[in-house]
């Protein structure tokens, strides 16, 4: 659900690689998981949201793919930007926030060493041109950080 630790650069260090059974282990909280479950009746009651999204990411996804940025294998609405290291990933980060628009880091040890990236989640509430800026926005971002 969320929270933080402040202490030295030593501990810091030792939670990171030595607390790992424990970091992504939290159990949705009840508000959570009646806002879940709403979700799920309004993609049934309004199932072109789903086929909106699903045909916007795909063409995210493909925009940046043309213009050489990997998203891996992602099939989804949440795609991952493949930065490197995780300086990479930060630098990139706050270049597309500078640029307009937001992803968020995800670094070691949440993913493999130079496998860093941005996660990037395209919704139904977004807008074709939204979809267009975001991916501009991100093409423009990882050429001025030289992932591109």
């Amino acid at each position: 659900m969320g929270g933080w630790v402040a202490g030295s650069a030593e501990l810091i260090h030792h939670l990171r690689y030595a607390a790992r059974p424990f970091l992504f282990s939290a159990a949705l909280g009840g508000a959570q998981t009646g806002a879940a479950l709403e979700s799920l009746r309004i993609m049934q009651r309004e199932p072109q949201r789903v086929d909106f999204i699903q045909r916007e990411s795909a063409r995210f996804r493909g925009l940046l793919n043309d213009a050489g940025i990997s998203t891996v294998d992602s099939e989804t609405a949440v795609v991952p930007v493949i930065a490197g290291s995780d300086e990479s990933a930060y630098d990139l980060a706050t270049t597309y926030r500078k640029n307009g628009a937001i992803g968020l880091p995800v670094v070691t040890p949440a993913v493999p060493n130079d496998l860093a990236r941005l996660r990037i989640a395209t919704t139904a509430a977004d807008t074709a041109s939204d979809i267009t800026f975001a991916a501009e926005a991100l093409i423009d971002s990882a050429r001025e950080c030289r992932i591109i």
